[in-house]
């Protein structure tokens, strides 16, 4: 909006005054402005061809503008070329050269320069007009965006601010300045300018995004969704308006809508620094919202790799990774997360809890040993390895129990169970008469006297019992080496007198363990019987039954020797035996 030039004359008189000027300096005006149309006369009176010399005079002379001298020459500045623009602001100058008071010729001047893209000097020339008229709202709005332009924030809030004292129905001005109270955040005042603003002038887009910022942060989405959409009628374009409007979906759970605008937001302010940074992860983050994880991993991924902070990428992307169900790339995203930053120590909590959960005790103990040396980790870390303690104390007692009642638990493993128990508690009197018993019914007599005693010890046994078990076991271990060895004393396989026939009836139909494992190693032993493929696969059978892996590996190895079993069948038979 320009100046009206038609009160041009009252108005210059009248800031003149206000400015200080001299009542004498504005009767001086009004005879310029009568001796500008006596002059005028005088020279429609005159004919003739000009001379010279009247040539020169009339380029001398002063120029007195008038209203309609103004209109002609803004007439001539919008539909000219660019000599009749030239020659305008060259008319203009001399006016101000001639007549320094001239304000309104300022006033042009600064609008002609700034539609000329000379912004240096249109401030300078609006600040002369300002000083003509120091109560022009328009002033102060055009000196404004010019700073604005400029980037000069500070100088051209003043300016909007002066020109709200003079006009409060300043479109321009209610917009800046309720934008500078939505920064202050006094979103209640920035919300009364801006309503203010928007029924002054219902298009502009600037005071449509700040009022629809000030709806997102006091709460009011729906609404903030309605006011920031209509800003892109005017500019589908504008990444801050996408940025605003993906917080706004975000804040009114809607990821989808969010993702979208926030990525639009990357789209089209790319080259944008401030944008770029306030997006950050969001992407990424409205993805995983919205169930999309896939997507979510790339947008980190893609982040991740220009993000001033990787590692908080990371370790969000390791929440990612457990909504999928991929523990291990959570594990490492979480721990590569800790290895750039040492502040993500959540990482390494959350580590030590999918460790834990999984039974890893040596990888939850390392992520624990971390934690323990972190001031706000150090009691939760304390706990979670009594509780890791606790779980495993647990685990074994559960996993012993299973092995001691299991009708599946083998030999092997439940004499381990049975001495493990013992080692746990060696005044249950109930371990050692198992162990004894167990031993006694597979014929192993030795190691029954030996685990009869412990119990005699704890159990309150009597010393005559106790002398007659014993003999009794003594006895059967007697018998037995005469049956396998021909003496009373066990003795080296090789030592043996027994018929091989009675042994080999032994091996497979004897009354215990111990006659059955004895009379097949006594035949191994034997020349006739050591490439015997019943007696090697017989002690093969007899090791995996009792779970006894050892042993029956040996023999396996000697099946495959002898070429009983092929490389892959006794890899085969092996992985059998672990099961």
């Amino acid at each position: 909006m320009i100046i009206k030039s038609k009160l041009f004359i009252s108005a210059l008189i009248a800031a003149m005054c206000l400015s200080g000027f001299s009542a004498e300096a504005a009767k001086k005006s009004e005879a310029s402005e009568g001796a500008k149309k006596q002059t005028t006369k005088q020279t429609s009176k005159k004919a003739g061809k000009k001379t010279a010399k009247d040539k020169k005079a009339e380029k001398n002379k002063k120029i007195v503008p008038t209203e309609s001298f103004y209109d002609k020459i803004w007439e001539k500045f919008k539909v000219g070329n660019k000599n009749d623009r030239a020659d305008v602001i060259k008319t203009l100058k001399k006016i101000v050269k001639d007549s320094p008071d001239e304000y309104m010729a300022y006033y042009y001047l600064g609008i002609m320069h700034n539609e000329e893209g000379q912004s240096n000097p249109a401030l300078k020339y609006f600040e002369f007009a300002l000083a003509g008229f120091p109560k022009s709202a328009d002033i102060n709005i055009r000196m404004a965006k010019i700073l604005d332009e400029k980037n000069k924030r500070e100088e051209a809030n003043e300016h909007y601010v002066r020109a709200l004292a003079l006009d409060n129905n300043n479109p321009d001005a209610l917009s800046r300045v309720g934008i500078m109270e939505l920064e202050k955040k006094n979103y209640e005042k920035a919300a009364e300018y801006l309503k203010k603003a928007k029924e002054l002038q219902p298009d502009n887009s600037a005071t449509l995004r700040a009022l629809g910022e000030v709806l997102l942060e006091q709460g009011n989405y729906v609404d903030a969704i309605k006011m920031l959409n209509q800003v892109l009628l005017f500019d589908a374009q504008d990444a801050n308006t996408h940025l605003l409007l993906g917080r706004a979906y975000e804040k009114n759970n809607n990821p989808e809508k969010a993702a979208e605008h926030i990525e639009l937001a990357g789209k089209y302010g790319k080259k944008d620094a401030a944008i770029v940074e306030a997006i950050g992860y969001d992407i990424a983050r409205n993805y995983t919202k919205s169930g999309k994880y896939e997507e979510a991993l790339a947008a980190y991924k893609k982040e991740i790799k220009k993000n001033d902070d990787p590692a908080l990428g990371y370790y969000e992307m390791g929440g990612v990774y457990e909504s999928l169900e991929d523990e291990n790339n959570a594990l490492k995203a979480y721990q590569k997360a800790y290895e750039l930053d040492k502040k993500q120590i959540q990482g390494i909590f959350r580590s030590a809890e999918i460790y834990q959960a999984r039974n890893d005790k040596a990888n939850a103990e390392k992520m624990l040993k971390i934690l323990k040396g972190k001031a706000d980790y150090k009691e939760q870390a304390a706990e979670m390895i009594d509780s890791l303690k606790r779980d495993e104390k647990e685990k074994a007692e559960n996993d012993l129990k299973e092995r001691l009642t299991s009708k599946d638990t083998k030999d092997a493993d439940l004499e381990a169970a049975y001495i493990e128990s013992y080692s746990a508690n060696k005044k249950d009197s109930s371990i050692p008469e198992k162990l004894y018993n167990f031993y006694k019914e597979r014929g192993y007599y030795d190691e029954a006297i030996k685990w009869y005693r412990k119990y005699a010890k704890v159990g309150g046994i009597t010393a005559v019992e106790k002398k007659n078990v014993e003999e009794d076991l003594k006895a059967r271990l007697e018998q037995d080496n005469y049956y396998l060895f021909g003496d009373k004393k066990e003795d080296k396989p090789s030592s043996s007198k027994i018929p091989s026939d009675d042994l080999m009836n032994m091996a497979f139909n004897g009354d215990n363990d111990r006659q059955k494992e004895l009379a097949l190693q006594i035949l191994a032993s034997r020349k006739d019987y050591k490439e015997d493929r019943k007696v090697v696969e017989g002690l093969v059978n007899f090791y995996e039954e009792r779970g006894r892996v050892k042993e029956a590996s040996k023999y396996i190895n000697q099946m495959k020797k002898l070429g009983f079993l092929s490389e892959a069948e006794a890899k085969n038979r092996k992985a059998r035996l672990k099961e």
